[in-house]
């Protein structure tokens, strides 16, 4: 079974393809149904590339409206509390149908959501439901039906929170670092973590009150530099010295 973080990983390296004439692209020509409405075979195809189970089932599906249908008889429907690695399923204004359009949910922030969409345009301009490729999209989260959502793996930021114990503070801080998401990755897929002992005085998640000689580099510095964590006492280092956990004694 894959994460979500698995699935949005595939979704963002096809960001930038753009169809051939006639809406024909690869998600299609692998779904067997080229030439067509395609927001959902490129769902499809990035789950095929993880884990095809946990899409719909298993099977195969074009549509929107069929994908919510068994998110619903399944529950697995979602109307609120969206979550990266969703499914979202789009009622645009003005349009026939309820179910217009889809993409894979990438984050949520206010009002706004942001995902993954193929088959849309690069921007506001032009088909919102049948455009020229993949993009990055950022909507008004009135514009969202609901989310069929997928039977993932905890994410690799809970496994982490949960391993070392670390406050969501601290999660935050590791996220915002240059290279975040591959941090938290390879910490939370680590075999063996440094002894959970926090330093005299100190409580676990506590950054702030790290003396400066203590600390590195903050998350948003380049490459190369340690930025330090202090959840149960650990030093998490950056890309150029690879990746590692030091007790902090």
């Amino acid at each position: 079974m894959a994460r979500a973080e698995d699935i949005l990983a595939i979704a963002r390296k096809e960001i930038g393809t753009v169809e051939q004439p006639g809406n024909r692209q690869k998600y299609g020509k692998a779904y067997g149904m080229d030439g067509v409405y395609w927001c959902m075979q490129f769902v499809w195809w990035c789950f095929q590339q993880v884990d095809k189970q946990l899409f719909y089932g298993g099977g195969k599906t074009a549509s929107c409206g069929e994908l919510m249908n068994y998110a619903k008889a399944h529950g697995q429907w979602v109307t609120s509390g969206y979550q990266p690695g969703d499914v979202l399923i789009y009622d645009f204004p003005n349009t026939k149908v309820k179910t217009d359009h889809t993409g894979i949910c990438e984050s949520v922030s206010g009002q706004y959501v942001t995902a993954i969409e193929g088959n849309t345009s690069n921007g506001n301009t032009g088909s919102q439901s049948n455009g020229d490729g993949v993009y990055r999209r950022k909507r008004k989260l009135s514009l969202v039906l609901g989310a069929y959502r997928p039977k993932y793996e905890a994410s690799y930021r809970e496994v982490l929170k949960k391993r070392a114990g670390l406050e969501d503070k601290t999660m935050d801080y590791l996220a915002a670092y240059k290279y975040g998401s591959d941090l938290i990755r390879k910490l939370a897929t680590m075999k063996k973590l440094c002894p959970n002992r926090a330093r005299k005085g100190k409580r676990a998640g506590d950054l702030q009150r790290l003396p400066s000689r203590e600390r590195s580099a903050s998350p948003g510095a380049q490459h190369g530099q340690a930025a330090q964590a202090y959840p149960r006492a650990i030093i998490l280092y950056g890309p150029a010295q690879g990746y590692s956990l030091h007790p902090i004694l």
